[in-house]
């Protein structure tokens, strides 16, 4: 559709929250039993099923609701007291909610202490609630030690950290007559409170988390590790009382440098309640319209985007119409062989009609009235037979050869005006190739006609043999000229040269052949009548059917050797030393490099072999961008090596076949991989991203015929990337996909998580048995 259609559209459409992944909740503080009480606190709490908010959309949301506070809490897996000589409590808090937030108008806790609103935070202070702190013994000024897992683990390795606090207050918190009420399949039952409950209770400063909020016991928490091992009587107390309620709370800034990853660093919003619902839900709405893609929506184009892949990518069109062309003119010259040996057993005719008066245009028109009636039955039949075998040849890439195109849907289109050209075409060319074979027939005498005799016998002049070597020179000097200039081509220009090269270099030999065979009269008595000259004398006898029968020989010979050289031999510069290629179709998300990864998914018994080396790499799903896709890949997939792969490459042990990169020092040349190898610190969305392509995928697939070109992705998922090629690879293994660092790809794409594609390098006997492992532990 047109810009316009697709703005339309966009208007009409009202996507509402459950579309967009989000929970807009009221919350308001707990009964406190006094009919006439005032709600201590009354807003709307805006979450993400996501548990996290992308970072442009909560910038987003920022900018369409100023003034309001923004909360990210966080799981703590332990909470302790460290004395003044700096040693822990022999006893902590497991399993904690802290939330991190600015202490504002809008959300200031009331002092145990003072009673007064706690003033904002410092980076290196840290406010826990009268629970925690008596649970502790905790007063003012002392350090609190909080340790917690990394927010992303790595090769499924999870990291605790820790960082210390000094308690600047004590939060309120007003315990409940009666504590929640948990029943299953039915709502939970809020709790109860005889006096005020204070901003710290609030639970829905936690956003619900599947098999964690919802849970009867923390025992039962549904979590990637045991929780139950740690847990006291007093901690499903205060569970049963308070559920989620944070106990603590930090700054916002340090609680987003301590917890915040790539996915988000802000669990839900809490808007002013003089924002309705509905004003709320109009806002979501402009930001929809605005940008689409923040809200995980995108409108495609499917028709459009069809038509686009459908137009192909590797140009089949003009690859086999160059390898035809060759093919049509062995026909040709096949044609006019067969057509002018049966000439020849017809001579005593045409010498009759000469001899009677005939002229030599109305005999051509004789026999090309003739021709015609032979030709057009052939084009009937030949059409038909050529259906007959596009549909045979259909039926087999369908079936028994399907793993050449990978694709069983294929179908036999044909087109009447296609038909009648093709028809039309051949049979023209075949009229004008016997016509001229007709034509020069006419200068041989009636008498030698009569006598069965159409030898030529034409010897050329100096001056002919001249012209037909200088052509034949200016040929060979294209064709060298071509084949040159094809070193620095790509793609479709790469294989013109080639064969208009090969096909220059044929012609010119031919000249030079047919000169050299039509030269001057032989000497007899001088010529040595071996086996070799009386070949060449009788080559000479009949000059154009000699010529005709080596070209077509010729023609064959480069087809075959064009076709070969197609034909690549494996080798480890094309493979980087790496022996199986595996891909999952769910992630895994340990390092099936190192023993304790391989001893948890595939057990201790089944560890692979000690030299065998697996290189983990994320995967975004996408089109087959190499020549096994008939279509156009709109969106490749993208692979992400991890820095392993890069060091692989450093040494001398492993390399891999560049066909050109942007390298800018010895180190980079040595080792191009490298080029996507740079510091964190890039973080400029706008920046192109480093990526490597094999040379096949990058020219033949996506059109990009140079390194350092940019290249531009709208993906699905509303990711708009600019890549930028630092690196051609060579007829590798990894073609039909674009490839990237690991920082990148997580930058990128992080919403994806884990390894699904793996490239593994094993040694003997004992590699194939790691592999056989790998498929039936994994299965």
């Amino acid at each position: 559709p047109t810009a316009e259609v697709s703005e339309a559209l966009r208007l009409a459409i009202q996507p509402t929250l459950t579309d967009w992944g989000l929970k807009l909740k009221r919350v308001t503080s707990p009964s406190s039993g006094q009919p006439d009480a005032i709600p201590l606190f009354d807003y709307h709490s805006l979450t993400t099923e996501q548990l996290v908010f992308d970072d442009q959309l909560q910038n987003r949301l920022k900018r369409r609701f100023p003034g309001n506070s923004e909360i990210f809490t966080y799981l703590i897996n332990d909470t302790r007291l460290i004395s003044e000589t700096g040693n822990a409590s022999d006893n902590g808090i497991p399993y904690s909610m802290f939330s991190a937030v600015d202490f504002t108008s809008r959300f200031s806790p009331e002092s145990a202490v003072s009673e007064q609103p706690i003033s904002v935070l410092a980076d290196d202070e840290v406010v826990l609630n009268e629970w925690a702190a008596n649970d502790l013994g905790a007063k003012v000024g002392n350090t609190i030690r909080l340790t917690f897992f990394e927010p992303e683990s790595t090769h499924g390795k999870q990291i605790e950290r820790t960082a210390e606090f000094r308690l600047v207050d004590i939060a309120k918190l007003t315990e409940p007559i009666k504590p929640f009420q948990f029943r299953r399949n039915q709502p939970l039952v809020p709790a109860v409170f005889d006096s005020p409950p204070t901003l710290a209770n609030d639970p829905d400063l936690t956003p619900e988390v599947p098999g964690l909020t919802d849970s009867d016991s923390i025992e039962n928490w549904d979590l990637p590790f045991n929780t139950s091992a740690r847990i006291r009587p007093n901690d499903d107390e205060y569970w049963n009382n308070y559920r989620t309620t944070p106990k603590g709370f930090v700054n916002l800034t340090v609680g987003r440098k301590l917890w915040g990853s790539r996915f988000g660093a802000t669990t839900s919003f809490r808007l002013a309640t003089s924002v309705t619902a509905a004003e709320i839900q109009s806002e979501l709405q402009n930001i929809w319209r605005d940008e689409p893609s923040l809200m995980g929506m995108q409108l495609i184009s499917i028709k459009r985007l069809g038509l686009a892949a459908a137009s192909g990518t590797t140009p089949f069109d003009g690859l086999f119409l160059g390898l035809s062309t060759f093919v049509i003119v062995a026909a040709l010259i096949l044609v006019s062989l067969l057509f002018r040996l049966g000439l020849e057993q017809r001579a005593d005719q045409l010498g009759l009609l000469t001899a009677t008066g005939f002229r030599s245009g109305r005999i051509v028109r004789l026999w090309m009235g003739e021709v015609l009636l032979i030709g057009i039955a052939g084009t009937v039949l030949g059409t038909a037979l050529g259906v007959a075998y596009a549909a045979l040849m259909i039926w087999g890439l369908t079936t028994f050869w399907i793993d050449a195109i990978s694709r069983p849907f294929l179908k036999l289109h044909l087109e009447p005006v296609s038909l009648i050209m093709g028809a039309t075409s051949g049979l023209a060319i075949s009229v004008v190739t016997i016509a001229w074979s007709v034509w020069r027939s006419r200068k041989i005498p009636a008498r030698r006609l009569l006598n069965g005799d159409m030898n030529e016998q034409q010897l050329d002049g100096r001056s002919r043999a001249r012209g037909k070597r200088i052509v034949a020179v200016g040929c060979v000097i294209g064709a060298v000229i071509l084949l040159f200039s094809a070193t620095g081509l790509g793609g479709d220009a790469q294989a013109g040269a080639f064969m208009g090269g090969g096909f220059l270099i044929l012609i010119g030999l031919l000249l030079a052949l047919n000169a050299w065979i039509c030269r001057s009269a032989i000497n007899i008595q001088r010529l040595n009548l071996d086996l070799s000259r009386l070949a060449i004398h009788n080559a000479r006898r009949n000059p154009l059917r000699s010529t005709l029968t080596i070209g077509l020989v010729g023609v064959a010979t480069f087809l075959i050797v064009a076709i070969s050289s197609f034909r690549l031999r494996p080798n480890e510069r094309a493979t980087g030393g790496i022996d199986f290629v595996a891909e999952t179709t769910q992630p895994i998300f340990v390092d099936l490099d190192s023993r304790q990864g391989q001893r948890e998914v595939l057990g201790e018994e089944y560890a692979l072999n000690e030299n065998t080396r697996v290189y983990s790499l994320r995967v975004k799903p996408g089109q087959d961008a190499s020549c096994n896709n008939l279509f156009q890949a709109t969106q490749p997939r993208v692979l992400g090596v991890p820095p392993s792969w890069i060091e692989r490459f450093n040494s001398d042990v492993a390399t891999m076949d560049w066909a050109g990169s942007i390298a800018t020092n010895k180190e980079q040349a040595k080792n191009p991989w490298r080029l996507l190898d740079h510091k964190p610190s890039r973080e400029l969305t706008s920046d192109p991203v480093p990526c490597v392509i094999d040379k096949n995928t990058a020219m033949y697939s996506l059109k990009i015929y140079s390194v350092g070109a940019l290249y531009k992705v709208k993906f699905d998922s509303g990711e708009d990337v600019t890549f930028r090629v630092v690196g051609f690879l060579n007829n590798s293994v990894l073609q039909g996909s674009l490839i990237v660092g690991e920082t990148d790809f997580k930058r990128l794409f992080p919403a994806i998580s884990g390894y699904r594609y793996f490239l593994i390098d094993s040694k003997g006997e004992e590699g194939v048995r790691d592999v056989v492992n790998l498929e039936e532990r994994l299965s």
